[in-house]
C-alpha cells in the first residue's frame, strides 16, 4: 500500500457548440466542468475496541457512547445532561468522563469545534462519503 495520495484534484473543461452549418454561427455553447478526486484510499474495517487498544485507552464503552451521539454533520454534541447520561449508564463519575474526552482529544481522535461540540477525527472514522472526507 503507497502512503503518497495525490493532494490536488484533477479539473477537466468540456466545452460543446451548436453551430449552424449554413450560416457557420454559433447557436449555443455549454461548457461542462469536471472534478476528478483521488480514488478512496485502501482500508480495513476497524472496530472501537481495536482504537482503544491502538491508543492505549482505557473502556471502549465510553467512545461507543460518544459515536452513538455523533449526527449527520458529523459531529458529536456533548451537553452537561449528555454527560450525566453517559455517566449514568456506564456508572462512571464526571472526572473519570473528563479525563478520557481529554485522551481522546490529545491524541486526535476526537477534535473540538465548539463548546461541547466534536468532531471524530476524520482519517479514522468514515462517516461521510469519500468525496465529503477527501475535502476534509
Amino acid at each position: 500500500m503507497s502512503s503518497k495520495r495525490p493532494t490536488k484534484n484533477h479539473i477537466y473543461t468540456h466545452e460543446t457548440h451548436a453551430v449552424n452549418n449554413e450560416t457557420g454561427e454559433v447557436i449555443s455553447s455549454s461548457k461542462e466542468t469536471i472534478i476528478q478526486f483521488p480514488a478512496e484510499p485502501e482500508y480495513i474495517k476497524l472496530y472501537l475496541d481495536d482504537i482503544n487498544r491502538l491508543y492505549d485507552l482505557p473502556n471502549n464503552s465510553i467512545l461507543y457512547e460518544l459515536m452513538k451521539r455523533m449526527d449527520y454533520d458529523g459531529l458529536i454534541n456533548i451537553s452537561k445532561y449528555g454527560k450525566d447520561m453517559i455517566c449514568e449508564k456506564l456508572n462512571l463519575k464526571p472526572q473519570t468522563f473528563a479525563n478520557y474526552l481529554g485522551k481522546l482529544k490529545d491524541k486526535d481522535i476526537i477534535l473540538p469545534v465548539g463548546r461541547g461540540t466534536f468532531m471524530p477525527n476524520h482519517l479514522l472514522f468514515g462517516f461521510l462519503t469519500w468525496i465529503d472526507i477527501y475535502n476534509r
